[in-house]
C-alpha cells in the first residue's frame, strides 16, 4: 500500500512540493511514522562546523537557536514573533545551560535542543504515494509542530482572519491527512502567557524526552565533525 504524506512549505518558502525535502529549504514532509522534527533536527540550522566545534558554552549554540528562529519569522506575524520568542524563554528557564561547561558530551540541560522546532506561516498540502500533490486548496496556518505523531497548527486569534475556502482547506486536511491534524487557536494579547499560546502537550515534549538527549549532537555540523574517518 502506497501512503500518502503531508508536505509542508514554511518560512520563506511559500509553496509545497518540489525536489527539496529538507528542512534546510523551508520544506518537510510529514507521514505516519516520520520522526519529531525538533530544535535538533538536522538541516534548520546550517552554521559553519568550525564555529559550533569552537564552541566552549552550550549557551553560544542556544544563541543560534535564537537568531535562526528569529530569521525564520521574520517578515509573519508579530504574534508568532513574540510567541516563539516566549516558548524559547520557557525551555530556557526549564532547561537552565550549566554557568560551567559540562566535561561530558550529553548532559540534561540538552533537553533544551529536544524541544519541538516551531515550524512559522506553515501551507500544507496533502501529496499521494507517487508524491503529486493534490489539487485540493492549501491548509495555512501561524505555526506548526510535527511531535511524531500529530501535526498541531497554532493560529493567533479566533480564527475570523480565514476566508470561507481557507476554512474549507483547513476542515479538509482534517478530514484526509494520513497523520491526526489538530488546530489551537491563541490569543494575540501581548501579554499572553506560554501555557494559553501552545497546548500543554507541545510544552512539555522536551521533557519527557529519554536520556540521553543528544542535543546539539543531532545537527548536521556536528555530525560532520563526529563522523568516523
Amino acid at each position: 500500500m502506497i501512503r500518502s504524506s503531508l508536505q509542508i512549505a514554511f518560512g520563506k518558502r511559500r509553496v509545497p512540493g518540489g525536489e527539496a525535502v529538507a528542512l534546510r529549504s523551508g520544506h518537510a514532509v510529514i507521514s505516519e511514522g516520520a520522526p519529531a522534527i525538533c530544535l535538533n533536527s538536522s538541516g534548520w540550522l546550517t552554521p559553519p562546523p568550525d564555529l559550533i566545534m569552537a564552541m566552549q558554552d552550550r549557551r553560544l549554540l542556544r544563541e543560534l537557536c535564537r537568531d535562526g528562529l528569529a530569521a525564520l519569522t521574520l517578515g509573519f506575524s508579530a504574534a508568532a514573533q513574540r510567541a516563539t520568542h516566549r516558548y524559547l524563554e520557557a525551555l530556557e528557564a526549564q532547561f537552565p545551560a550549566p554557568l560551567e561547561p559540562p566535561f561530558d558530551l550529553f548532559h540534561p540541560s540538552d533537553r533544551f535542543f529536544a524541544a519541538l522546532l516551531p515550524m512559522p506561516a506553515p501551507r500544507i498540502a496533502l501529496a499521494g504515494g507517487d508524491g503529486r500533490l493534490s489539487q485540493s486548496d492549501v491548509a495555512e496556518a501561524d505555526l506548526a509542530f510535527w511531535d511524531g505523531q500529530g501535526l498541531v497548527l497554532i493560529s493567533f486569534g479566533d480564527g475570523a482572519q480565514y476566508t470561507p475556502r481557507q476554512r474549507k482547506a483547513r476542515e479538509g486536511l482534517v478530514a484526509l491527512a494520513p497523520v491526526p491534524v489538530r488546530f489551537h487557536m491563541a490569543p494575540v494579547h501581548r501579554d499572553t502567557g506560554v501555557c494559553d499560546l501552545f497546548p500543554a502537550d507541545i510544552l512539555s515534549v522536551a521533557d519527557r524526552a529519554s536520556l540521553p538527549v543528544y542535543g546539539p549532537v543531532r545537527l548536521a555540523p556536528f555530525q560532520e565533525q563526529l563522523a568516523p574517518a
